[in-house]
């Protein structure tokens, strides 16, 4: 789990990492040491990793859409273009960050955004957002998500991600039928 609460430059966070940490009962946890070094370098030793942080997208430059991490403001975003390398072969990324699925186009036929790129990686599922979130919203369709997944024995079965994630989206939208920003915007890459 990736937990940057107070990112640089930008607003905290507050509620986005409690329920993954209640749910998982084996995880790592970066919050004041999640700098992009050390968050490329988790990657590949984890198989279901999870971003409670902040997003900046680029309509711009595409490539250059990141997430906001801990450290000097300057050097603390992991960007598209930076998630290349080394590739993983995780199982599931959770992006709870606002607008990391968003598809930010660079030709007609391409796109590309956080989400494409930890899919690049090798991540098999990704979830993200299409555009700004709330953090309780999102804290509260996570740990649906996750309870979905519980598996035997405390793990997760990742084959499910789909469902988990239409499952807990139905239910968002039953307690908040006439408000879509809180369960519309989420977009799931895999198999």
């Amino acid at each position: 789990m990736v937990l940057v609460d107070a990112p640089a430059g930008a607003g905290a966070l507050d509620h986005l990492g409690e329920q993954p940490r209640r749910l998982l009962p084996r995880f790592t946890v970066l919050t004041d040491d999640a700098v992009p070094t050390a968050v490329l370098r988790a990657l590949g030793a984890h198989d279901v990793v999870h971003f409670a942080c902040h997003a900046v997208g680029s309509s711009d430059d595409p490539s250059a859409g990141h997430l906001v991490l801990a450290g000097p403001p300057e050097t603390a975003r992991l960007s598209v273009a930076d998630i290349r390398w080394p590739p993983v072969l995780g199982e599931l990324d959770v992006l709870t960050a606002c607008g990391t699925g968003h598809p930010y186009v660079i030709a007609p036929e391409e796109s590309t955004n956080l989400t494409a790129a930890f899919h690049r990686a090798g991540f098999r599922h990704v979830i993200a957002t299409l555009w700004p979130v709330t953090e309780l919203a999102e804290s509260q369709i996570a740990e649906d998500v996750y309870r979905n997944l519980a598996g035997p024995e405390s793990g997760l079965d990742v084959s499910r991600v789909a469902s988990a994630l239409r499952d807990a989206l139905l239910r968002k939208r039953a307690a908040y039928p006439l408000n879509p920003l809180l369960w519309a915007n989420h977009v799931h890459v895999g198999p």
